[in-house]
């Protein structure tokens, strides 16, 4: 868990194992600093704000949102990642999990573009933490 975690808590270095994004810039602040935002650029060009909404190094845990507007269509969101031991065989359960507002069909299919948005971070990390290349995610809609 603690090498997942020195990953995944390096919240300006998504870059370094998310293979859709191309470049991470850190805005006031370093590695868990609260209100600190990076700016991403993705493959495509399009760049892309996240801000640190929390922090817990303890509790392996972090929270984000999108402080110049979401870039997808749904209002509200936050994003958390959570880890977790699996004490049996020592593996990490990771938790990608976001919240937000939408209307009926729309909330459904941007819950199922989430969904593979992050199956596609999480197949990214893995192929990072065993020395691979990235998978191909790729982006879901965006506004």
């Amino acid at each position: 868990m603690e090498v997942v975690w020195e990953v995944i808590g390096d919240f300006h270095g998504i870059d370094r194992w998310v293979g859709m994004i191309t470049a991470s810039v850190a805005e006031g602040g370093g590695r868990g600093s609260v209100g600190s935002v990076r700016r991403l650029t993705l493959a495509d060009g399009r760049t892309v704000a996240e801000r640190l909404l929390m922090f817990d190094d303890v509790a392996r845990r972090l929270a984000y949102d999108f402080p110049e507007g979401c870039p997808f269509p749904v209002d509200g969101f936050v994003g958390s990642v959570e880890l977790a031991p699996i004490t049996e065989t020592g593996a990490t359960f990771l938790q990608w999990h976001s919240s937000f507002d939408a209307d009926g069909a729309s909330r459904d299919a941007m819950a199922s573009a989430f969904q593979a948005l992050y199956a596609g971070f999480v197949s990214d990390l893995r192929a990072h933490l065993e020395g691979s290349r990235f998978s191909t995610a790729t982006p879901v809609a965006t506004r």
